[in-house]
């Protein structure tokens, strides 16, 4: 019998299946498993929604036959001959994406108050060439879903048109709100606040994921209503506003309290405005983790994203991306800036990825010395994809009073004085940079080694050696690789190094 679960036709001409066999005949058309693959076909929905009879009696009979096998309903609009139909059957609905405008949402409602009790995923999306009437939205407002009606509801998405409190239910894991563009979902006519969104909040507390899309910004509370105390969600482990105007994060954020290994992550497009600071002001004063123990930089030619991670677990906590895209004039100052609004001793560990292309114009010596100089209890450090102005500011120590007895000195004014493990990531050139590089390297952690500042690990990356042919015969890497260890080794703990072409 359960052959016929793995037939997934791709028209209503696959019902030729059945000229086989009377034996064969049989087993097919009482196996709930083929009639459920059959409603798999995109022309089967489309002729039921579109009223054709015949496609409407089709899709009734394939899914009376396909009882019990849960099945996922997909439509642009719910007509009233299609609700009938779905109507008949919500207890096989196991996931249901829907398109509907303010009428059509009246029969969802009633569904959903009657109970659906396989349904797992639910996507409710704003028909915007229907605007809503203020019936329709009292109708949702009004709508109030019970635990025992959905009692296996997992996701939830939904445009900020039909997003309401009534929606909650304790089963829930994932909610993302957003995916209309429409004036109904975006503009003066939306009609959910923060009222309406911490009180979903409050009846779901197995939320683990929860996205903001374009557009899905909340008002502001309601006259006459103040937030409470924080609401702490304490299985959350993902929270993403994507494309999300920054100035709507601080009453969202303000007023939440994240387990420390939930993942934070904003998108904007508007956070670099035209000759405007590359960090706005705004986002200073957002209410964000930022005493975070490791943080991550990367910068790419068309995008910088800043992640933090927690210690412990190495589970990044918060990321945040900057669409660059047109602001190049104002990326000299981009890690300027960065170390300003980050700055803390809190942090351990830093990773920095630069675009070797970009490194002349946002990241040079006196760039790199008010980054680094931001974290002064670094321990940990990793640079890529040119390292001399890391290495000169790092060689840049003055040596401090004399420790008691004439035993040595002091590390005082070592930069980065509790530096224990470097990774630098460089692309060089073959071979008179190369060879310069490592000088720098040597002399620099002797200075440091001087000082007291010894590295426990030294990790060295040296890639795409620029100039050096494969094959070049008289060029053995693994003898300057080993020679370099040998230099260095009594300069640090450890010493790794590697050579790539």
């Amino acid at each position: 019998m359960e052959v016929f679960a793995y037939i997934v036709p791709t028209s209503c001409r696959a019902l030729s299946l059945l000229q086989v066999c009377r034996k064969w005949r049989y087993v097919a058309i009482k196996t709930p498993e083929f009639w459920s693959d059959l409603l798999r076909i995109p022309a089967v929905t489309r002729a039921a929604v579109r009223g054709d009879p015949s496609g409407i009696d089709r899709f009734r009979t394939f899914l009376q036959r396909s009882a019990p096998i849960r099945i996922a309903f997909n439509a642009s609009c719910l007509p009233p001959h299609v609700s009938e139909v779905i109507g008949s059957h919500l207890n096989q609905i196991g996931g249901l994406k829907v398109r509907v405008s303010g009428d059509e949402a009246a029969a969802l409602c009633s569904w959903l108050r009657e109970g659906m009790p396989v349904l797992q995923e639910l996507e409710i999306f704003h028909k915007a060439t229907c605007p809503l009437e203020p019936e329709d939205r009292n109708v949702f407002r009004s709508l109030t879903c019970s635990d025992a009606a959905l009692p296996r509801l997992r996701t939830l998405r939904v445009s900020p048109a039909f997003f309401v409190p009534g929606l909650a239910v304790q089963s829930l894991h994932t909610l993302h709100i957003g995916g209309c563009s429409c004036d109904d979902c975006r503009a003066d006519a939306k009609a959910y606040t923060l009222d309406d969104l911490f009180a979903f909040l409050k009846q779901s507390p197995s939320l683990s994921s929860i996205k903001f899309s374009l557009g899905s910004e909340p008002l502001h509370w309601s006259a006459g209503c103040s937030p409470g105390q924080p609401l702490f969600l304490s299985a959350l482990k993902n929270l993403t506003f994507e494309h999300y105007q920054v100035d709507s994060l601080r009453d969202m954020l303000s007023n939440l309290i994240l387990p420390p290994t939930a993942i934070v992550r904003v998108t904007s497009e508007n956070f670099a405005l035209e000759g405007g600071p590359y960090f706005p002001s705004s986002l200073r004063r957002l209410p964000l983790p930022w005493d975070l123990r490791s943080l991550r930089v990367v910068v790419s030619s068309c995008s910088c994203d800043l992640l933090g991670a927690n210690l412990r677990t190495e589970a990044g906590r918060i990321k945040i991306g900057w669409k660059t895209l047109g602001v190049l004039g104002r990326r000299t100052e981009l890690f300027r800036e960065f170390a300003q609004l980050f700055a803390s001793p809190a942090v351990s560990r830093l990773h920095i990825s630069v675009a070797s292309n970009l490194y002349p114009t946002c990241l040079d010596r006196a760039r790199m010395t008010a980054l680094l100089a931001a974290f002064p209890q670094l321990t940990f450090l990793r640079v890529g994809r040119k390292c001399h102005d890391l290495f000169h500011y790092l060689a840049q120590a003055e040596e401090g009073k004399s420790s008691g007895g004439g035993k040595g000195t002091e590390a005082r004014g070592v930069p980065c004085r509790h530096l224990d493990h470097l990774i630098a990531l460089w692309s060089v050139s073959w071979e008179e940079e190369f060879r310069t590089s490592c000088d720098l390297v040597e002399k620099t952690l002797a200075h440091r080694a001087a000082l007291g500042s010894r590295l426990s690990v030294l990790d060295l990356r040296f890639r795409r050696l620029y100039g050096l042919k494969p094959g070049q015969g008289e060029v053995d890497l693994e003898e300057i690789r080993s020679g370099l260890v040998r230099r260095l080794r009594p300069l640090a703990g450890m010493v790794v190094v590697t050579i790539e072409m």
